[in-house]
């Protein structure tokens, strides 16, 4: 085994015990999850894009709710299309 190769695995082995020895998630994903915002919240969902819960116009047509994010500033806080659940999206 050449010197790259033996690096490659010593990079490789450190990263394995980083993932092996890292403390468990915080949450879990729940398969099948969905957020429909049917309930007129937010349902956790936050962040610098300005999220307004949408009553009307989502995917089904009328009284379908939908959350609207917005991105209309230069600078600062709703300058960036981003938005973010800590709640129900933490962990691994």
């Amino acid at each position: 085994m050449n010197r790259t190769h033996r690096f490659a695995l010593a990079v490789f082995a450190a990263c394995l015990s980083v993932f092996a020895f890292s403390s468990t998630a915080s949450a879990v994903i729940v398969v099948g999850q969905i957020d429909d915002f049917e309930d007129g919240t937010l349902m956790n969902w936050g962040g610098g894009a300005n999220p307004v819960n949408i009553p009307t116009g989502g995917p089904a047509g009328a009284n379908d709710n939908y959350l609207q994010i917005t991105a209309d500033r230069p600078s600062g806080t709703a300058s960036r299309l981003a938005v973010f659940n800590d709640f129900q999206w933490s962990g691994d």
